[in-house]
């Protein structure tokens, strides 16, 4: 008598593709390595608001660490402008900073919500900037650094020491593959696989990223 293990290699791709029963977000069915799934629309992104943005700072965690998981859990950066990601990567830089000199939360946060009020966020990060939150905060600055960057750049990531090729491919999947087009993620797969050929051995195929 045939299993059922048996009966869903069985299945076409037709069979497998994302069912309309199974409530998950559109962009989550990319988790599946073997779905070859058209690209989605990207949502339509609001002007950036400092004071929108100041305000969801005051309800993320003090622990720099944490911020990932919140991100991951809303999916807030599905609606981030250039803008909005160049504010999170200077409000990460400055809290790390702020960490350093006080061990006080309360005057932390105040000070950091003043110094980035004093800022101009045009989505346009100096190089410096960047560089110095992958130096300092590592895989914690991911999610605003890769989606300031055209896709095509992410595999130069997969280089750095500072970033973790799991952590890498976490905010990769969710983030950026949904919406990138079937020849960028070709591309994108043959550059990774060069790039990372101890992680593919050690993670498996899912750290490749591209499905």
């Amino acid at each position: 008598m045939t299993n059922d293990v048996d009966r869903g290699w069985s299945l076409s791709c037709d069979d497998m593709a994302p069912s309309p029963d199974v409530a998950l977000h559109p962009a989550d069915w990319f988790t599946a390595m073997w779905r070859d799934l058209p690209p989605l629309s990207k949502p339509g992104l609001k002007d950036f608001d400092l004071e929108a943005s100041l305000l969801a700072l005051k309800k993320m965690p003090a622990d720099l660490d944490g911020w990932t998981s919140v991100w991951l859990r809303t999916r807030a950066p599905d609606f981030w402008s250039c803008e909005e990601c160049h504010f999170w990567l200077i409000a990460q830089l400055t809290m790390f900073n702020a960490q350093r000199e006080s061990e006080d939360k309360k005057l932390i946060r105040t000070e950091v919500e003043e110094l980035l009020r004093g800022r101009k966020f045009n989505g346009e990060p100096a190089t410096e900037s960047i560089t110095r939150a992958i130096k300092n905060l590592g895989d914690i600055c991911l999610v605003p650094v890769l989606l300031l960057h055209d896709p095509v750049t992410a595999p130069l990531f997969c280089d750095l020491p500072d970033i973790s090729p799991p952590a890498f491919a976490t905010v990769f999947r969710k983030f950026v593959l949904p919406y990138i087009s079937l020849e960028t993620r070709e591309q994108l797969r043959a550059d990774v696989s060069q790039r990372l050929p101890s992680c593919i051995n050690n993670w498996g195929e899912a750290s490749l990223v591209v499905p």
